[in-house]
């Protein structure tokens, strides 16, 4: 969405911006071009160009709309520019046995004008219709993409039939039941007749829109700023059957010297290049792969678990993985708290290479750039624990459920499949009953009709936590390296002055980086700008302002029993002098007392 190829005295397929913005792509697809046919444009950096342009006005002698199709090279032969009699938009074909589809794709360059333009007052017959046209043409035996400015708000409407289904219908195989795909969220909220229209023929057509439910646009940003505001006009829109194809969708940042006020928006799809159709091919030291895999009847099981295992999911060898990324973004945005990690750009940047003291062993390496962002996800990790995960409360209720499901087990019984009754510590050796320990069970056990005087305690203390009676944080150590053995040794002391164990707990808080007192960046691969074919480690910090280390340990001791809290609170500062650790709030008042002795000193001098 251009805003012209030319404007002003900048000639785009000239600019050097403008080429690097689009030149990694393998086709590139411009609206609103408001160029001509004798504009003499032959190649626009590494593409081939064809144009669809209107004919000029007469009222101001200027052109409107207008597509460019470009096309590297290497694609030509296999990617067919069919005949069109529209100007507001042009099909591709993109043939099945070169790219490795199921199907032949056909995409649908569109540029749809504002409803309110003269020219679409003019027209005779609607754009809908005649796409409607063509499709009944190609989706017989082809997967369909629709791309472009449709000058349409959808808001969150959907575009699909929510939970579509067949068995009262009379029409057994020729009905195509929709897919339970993911719905999809948009930050424009508004839907006008042309939004709705549009998501009527995705219906229609078992299209899906793209926008605000594929990774890297989850939430539907804007792609259209304007001085009345901001919105989602323009769109990519594929087939349902098609929808394994698509690996991301991206609203890029508005960039106001690419376009007057349009988002590039691009999209990658999993695509086989057979090497012997391509003609730029260059021979290089690859490794051999086998030209087929054996597959037996448990392979499908194996795979599986493979995608699944914790290497993948959760990586060990520098803690930075897809489960991490994901629950972080889920809790700072439950949280309300900003995090400054950008997964979206460091998932652009990542590569799978060969590294150089490995070379027989593949990693993910990403730009030597990015390092510091890594930091930030780290950094984000520990703002987490602090303000989430091990914030004072969530261990004081941590706590209390505990001992909620301690005094609770000889009351919590299960059968497993043999009929044998089960206790709840026991449930992790009968999968079938461990399945059923949810949260539920704390409702079962504030409904048990017993006397017994630990269940009566178990329900005490569920009711204080929705009470908000929480246990009592009495005291907490001043962050060190590694706590040893004082944990235990406080329990000991703790014990000895007549306390019980019922009456506190002793916990140890680790925050790290997750690979204990080692940086993990450190075990991290990076490629640069200059060479892109080898990664290497970067055993050095890139700045004085880093951290220098990077896990520390704190104990808390918290108070069972609200009657003996300040016998507690006096026993446990005599002991966490004797282990050798210092009160955080000890210090803070010291500090504080140092801080007024300093200042008196001062006045008495003066």
């Amino acid at each position: 969405m251009l805003g012209g190829l030319f404007s002003g005295d900048i000639d785009k397929t000239q600019d050097k911006t403008f080429i690097d913005s689009i030149s990694k792509y393998d086709l590139a697809f411009l609206v609103e071009t408001h160029v001509g046919y004798n504009s003499n444009i032959k190649n626009v950096g590494p593409f081939n160009y064809y144009p669809v342009c209107r004919p000029i006005t007469k009222a101001n002698n200027r052109y409107y709309g207008g597509i460019a199709i470009l096309r590297k090279p290497h694609i030509k032969d296999h990617v067919k520019i069919l005949k069109n009699s529209n100007t507001d938009y042009q099909w591709v074909k993109l043939e099945k046995k070169f790219f490795g589809f199921h199907r032949d794709l056909y995409i649908c360059v569109i540029y749809y004008p504002p409803v309110t333009s003269t020219y679409t007052k003019k027209g005779d017959i609607e754009l809908f219709e005649c796409l409607e046209n063509d499709i009944t043409l190609f989706c017989k035996d082809a997967d369909i993409l629709l791309c472009g400015d449709f000058n349409a708000r959808a808001g969150s409407h959907p575009d699909l039939i929510i939970q579509d289904e067949i068995d009262f219908l009379p029409l057994y195989n020729s009905y195509p039941l929709d897919k339970n795909i993911m719905l999809r969220k948009n930050r424009d909220k508004k839907l006008d007749c042309r939004g709705k229209d549009l998501c009527e023929f995705c219906i229609s057509h078992q299209l899906r829109i793209l926008n605000g439910r594929t990774l890297g646009d989850l939430n539907g940003n804007y792609t259209c700023y304007t001085p009345n505001g901001a919105s989602v006009v323009d769109y990519s829109i594929v087939s349902e059957s098609a929808l394994d194809y698509i690996l991301y969708f991206r609203v890029a940042e508005f960039v106001p010297t690419l376009s007057d006020c349009h988002c590039k928006i691009e999209w990658e799809m999993s695509a086989q290049f057979s090497a012997n159709l391509r003609d730029d091919c260059v021979d290089h030291d690859l490794h051999t792969m086998p030209s087929r895999y054996m597959w037996s009847e448990n392979s499908a099981t194996v795979f599986q678990e493979a995608l699944t295992s914790p290497s993948i999911v959760a990586n060990k060898r520098n803690e930075i993985d897809v489960d991490k990324m994901d629950y972080f973004a889920r809790d700072c945005h439950g949280l309300g708290m900003k995090s400054n990690f950008d997964h979206l750009r460091y998932i652009s940047q990542c590569r799978v290479m060969f590294s150089s003291d490995k070379p027989d062993e593949t990693t993910i390496a990403v730009r030597d750039k990015e390092e510091y962002n890594l930091y930030e996800l780290f950094h984000t990790r520990i703002g987490l624990f602090r303000r989430a995960y091990y914030h004072k409360v969530t261990k004081a209720i941590e706590i209390m459920f505990t001992d909620v499901l301690v005094k609770a087990n000889d009351h919590l019984l299960f059968k497993n499949n043999s009929g044998k009754t089960v206790k709840m510590s026991e449930a992790w050796e009968h999968p079938e009953v461990y399945e059923k320990l949810t949260d539920s069970v704390f409702d079962e056990i504030l409904m048990k009709e017993d006397s017994d005087k630990q269940l009566e305690i178990a329900k005490e203390l569920i009711n204080n936590v929705y009470k908000r009676k929480l246990y009592s944080l009495v005291d907490e150590t001043s962050p060190v390296t590694k706590i040893e053995n004082q944990k235990e040794t406080m329990e000991k002391l703790l014990i000895q002055t007549g306390l019980s164990e019922d009456d506190f707990s002793v916990q140890k808080v680790t925050y790290s980086c997750g690979m204990g007192p080692r940086n993990p960046i450190t075990s991290v691969y990076f490629y640069t700008k200059d060479n892109d074919t080898d990664c290497f480690p970067k055993p050095k910090k890139p700045s004085l302002f880093l951290p220098q280390t990077f896990e520390e340990e704190i104990l808390r001791v918290y108070s069972k029993n609200e009657a003996k809290i300040k016998v507690l609170r006096k026993e446990t500062a005599k002991c966490l002098i004797k282990v050798g650790l210092e009160s955080a709030k000890n210090s803070a008042i010291d500090s504080l007392h140092q801080d007024n002795d300093a200042s008196n000193d001062e006045v008495n001098a003066s």
